[in-house]
């Protein structure tokens, strides 16, 4: 399993329905005690760069949760692309059979302006 999470600013903003960044979290670490002995997983962060905290995935699901958990938004804006990317070239090498990818973001317009059309049309699929 591979978690992008998004941690520009405006994740952070305080909303109606709470802090989208904080929401983020608790979504990404239920989907990481959904694993079963034997997945492994990594988490990158997408900010301007991403930032890959577990290269190569890891089995030690408590960490990645830790990591999940510890992370904060940045004064920063993001681009999501470099991020999938990412992920995607590291579930393409992954030896288990969970190849999942979850983005997790508020999918702000500006985080996905680079990305080609045919890319951003995908972000739902």
């Amino acid at each position: 399993m591979a978690i992008v999470l998004d941690t520009s600013a405006s994740m952070g903003y305080q909303g109606l329905n709470g802090v989208p960044f904080h929401r983020a979290q608790e979504t990404a670490a239920g989907l990481l005690r959904s694993l079963r002995p034997g997945d492994t997983a990594t988490l990158i962060l997408a900010a301007e760069r991403p930032r890959v905290l577990f290269d190569p995935p890891t089995p030690q699901i408590g960490d990645v949760i830790q990591a999940v958990l510890t992370a904060e938004p940045t004064p920063l804006g993001t681009r999501l692309l470099p991020a999938v990317e990412r992920a995607l070239a590291m579930l393409q090498r992954a030896e288990t059979p969970n190849r999942e990818l979850y983005v997790l973001s508020d999918f702000a317009r500006h985080g996905w302006e680079s990305a080609p059309l045919k890319a951003r049309a995908c972000v739902w699929c």
